[in-house]
């Protein structure tokens, strides 16, 4: 059996339009090769292919014309932390304006909604719902913890000395604003549960949940971005959660962190916390996974106790 016929260069390794097959000289029957599959009316990708999430979308959107990427699909773009089963392999999330028809075709979920032009942008080229749109769409989709998560995503900013620097994508009073522009919007019930737990300065999910575990269990809630610093005042460690009043600091090592450069790393951080007079609790994602977060509970509650806390939930 004959091999098919190679790609344009233009074409290969990546979705593509049956318009765009023509334009570059694609026959039609070449677009019907066994190579080639068709994830969406009009479209091909060639077996196999890896792409990034933006090149399979620009021709979903050549399809459709004047349709914007949102909900879970643009949080994807925006690299927001999602539950598992929002994940990579679900349907394109795709909205078209108000009395137009929500987009029908295999792989999308079509919406049809009013859409300002302060809640659209670009992204590589994407038209893509804005972060605090994206966020406050979420709302429709996935409980409060996973919104929270995503929200402190969205606010998050740093200026630590040795991170990168990390603007806001969007800050609390932007997404407060929408759940007043959106009222009566289905999902914002649990946008106006999530908006009040929200905190600048968590750097992933898993903080964000071992936080609210935290605080769920009426420990005092932590300080974000605590920086430890040395006699002289300089950085010393940064926290993942703190309680300067208690000197406890707590860090959340995930998978990565067991991978051997990384443990030298967190050795010699370990003992700069020491050396600083903090007690170190550290959470692993295998405890996470293994006993949930009550046993997380247990090891800040008794670090806290041993430095003085007296039990009461207080405001640090």
């Amino acid at each position: 059996m004959r091999s098919p016929q190679p790609l344009p260069r233009a074409l290969s390794g990546r979705s593509f339009t049956l318009e765009e097959a023509r334009l570059t000289g694609v026959s039609r029957r070449r677009t019907e090769s066994s190579d080639l599959t068709t994830p969406s009316r009009g479209i091909r990708v060639p077996w196999g292919a890896t792409q990034a999430l933006a090149d399979s979308l620009r021709p979903l959107l050549a399809v459709t014309p004047g349709a914007v990427v949102g909900f879970s699909t643009a949080a994807r773009l925006w690299g927001f932390p999602l539950p598992g089963d929002l994940g990579p392999g679900f349907a394109v999330h795709l909205i078209c304006p108000h009395g137009t028809s929500a987009p029908r075709r295999k792989g999308v979920r079509g919406h049809s909604m009013t859409l300002p032009p302060t809640e659209t942008t670009t992204l590589d080229g994407i038209a893509v719902t804005t972060p605090a749109r994206t966020w406050f769409d979420l709302a429709q989709l996935i409980p409060v913890d996973a919104l929270v998560a995503a929200g402190d995503h969205v606010v998050n900013r740093n200026n630590r000395i040795f991170a990168e620097k990390r603007d806001a994508m969007a800050s609390v009073e932007e997404l407060s604003q929408l759940l007043t522009t959106h009222r009566g919007t289905r999902g914002v019930r649990t946008a106006r549960e999530a908006l009040p737990l929200l905190r600048v300065g968590c750097d992933s999910a898993p903080e964000t949940l071992l936080r609210l575990a935290l605080v769920r269990a009426e420990l005092p809630e932590p300080v974000l971005g605590w920086v430890i610093t040395d006699e002289a005042g300089g950085h010393v460690v940064w926290p993942d959660l703190a309680y300067p009043k208690y000197k406890v600091a707590i860090q959340y090592d995930g998978a990565h962190h067991f991978e051997r450069e990384r443990q030298e790393l967190d050795i010699a951080r370990n003992e700069a916390t020491v050396r600083a007079g903090w007690t170190q609790v550290i959470i692993t994602a295998r405890l996470m996974d293994a006993f949930g977060s009550a046993a997380a509970v247990v090891k800040v509650r008794d670090a806290l106790m041993r430095n003085g806390w007296d039990g009461r939930r207080l405001v640090e």
